[in-house]
């Protein structure tokens, strides 16, 4: 899988603060890879409909702010739980940094095969083995909620293996190139998605 950085996606974290007197340049256009974790729409004066986004990755959170043409547009890509690379410009809106949408897409992980299917994960310890492994459990492989998995895995990138058990075949796999960091945001993020006895976290 390619890295963010790779793919020129920066972390939310690095649009600055303004306390901390770094904040990004106005006008500038980045692009980040977010969890949608809120919206608010709101009419305009003319009547147009436009959404104030709560957006989030593994580094902080930050508003996404989408004018009446680009909510038309992007609108059914950004319900709340929905993993997109948003490209935008930055905005100093009450001296805290935004994010005028300009484009939304899903990133080509999130509709990628899984990775390493078949691999069975009960081998030998390996010397490079982490402290922790994160399981989770699906009904199979082809559940529709694999990839929406895959692309929440994919904001919050770490050393932390995760391993994906499926009930029908009773198999465990490896998700090759998807390790976190297994934050407690990312923790709630999955027990939302998968439900709390589908997700466990051992130490290894």
């Amino acid at each position: 899988m390619l890295s963010a950085a790779k793919l020129g996606i920066i972390p939310l974290s690095a649009l600055g603060e303004e306390e901390q007197g770094a904040m990004m340049p106005e006008g500038q256009t980045v692009k980040v890879l977010i969890m949608v974790s809120g919206s608010k729409i709101i009419k305009t004066r003319s009547g147009d409909t436009m959404c104030f986004l709560t957006m989030e990755d593994l580094s902080g959170e930050c508003e996404g702010v989408l004018f009446p043409k680009v909510w038309e547009k992007y609108a059914p890509m950004l319900a709340p739980g929905s993993v997109v690379a948003v490209t935008g410009d930055v905005s100093h809106k009450d001296d805290k940094i935004a994010l005028l949408v300009k484009t939304v897409h899903v990133p080509n992980h999130a509709s990628a095969p899984l990775p390493a299917m078949g691999m069975n994960v009960q081998v030998k310890s390996s010397v490079h083995e982490k402290k922790q492994k994160i399981y989770l459990r699906l009904s199979s492989k082809n559940d529709k909620i694999v990839q929406r998995l895959l692309a929440l895995l994919a904001i919050f990138d770490g050393n932390c293996p995760v391993v994906l058990f499926f009930d029908d075949s009773k198999e465990y796999v490896m998700a090759e190139g998807y390790a976190v960091e297994p934050t407690p945001r990312l923790i709630s993020h999955l027990t939302d998605l998968l439900g709390e006895t589908n997700v466990i976290v051992k130490s290894v």
